[in-house]
């Protein structure tokens, strides 16, 4: 079975901040972890930039079991387009960017010490 992340870099709207993370928290992520074929979910916020640039300072990494991720990112899709997932007026729309990552690497863990 294929292991898949979906990465979302998103930012609120101007003087939106404290109202959109409550709305990513305690109803976003339970809205798309609720999605067939979604598994846990987790966010970031921005701490430091240490190279390139960054249009968003938050960050919604959500793992996707399956062996095709295709049905999962298209309910997902469909349940936003269609008013089921409720996409809050906080999110800044323009400056929104997600994509599905495939694993390419066994997961490396540094040396237990002796």
């Amino acid at each position: 079975m294929g292991k898949y992340k979906l990465i979302v870099l998103t930012e609120p709207k101007e003087g939106c901040e404290a109202e959109y993370n409550t709305w990513y928290n305690h109803q976003h992520l339970p809205e798309v972890v609720a999605v067939p074929g979604f598994g846990s979910a987790q966010r970031f916020k921005l701490e430091e930039v240490c190279g390139g640039e960054f249009k968003q300072r938050y960050l919604a990494i959500y793992e996707i079991d399956a062996a095709d991720y295709s049905p999962a990112i298209k309910e997902l899709l469909h349940r936003a387009a269609t008013g089921v997932m409720e996409l809050s007026q906080t999110l800044n729309a323009d400056k929104t960017a997600f994509a599905v990552f495939a694993e390419c690497s066994p997961r490396v863990d540094p040396p237990k010490s002796r």
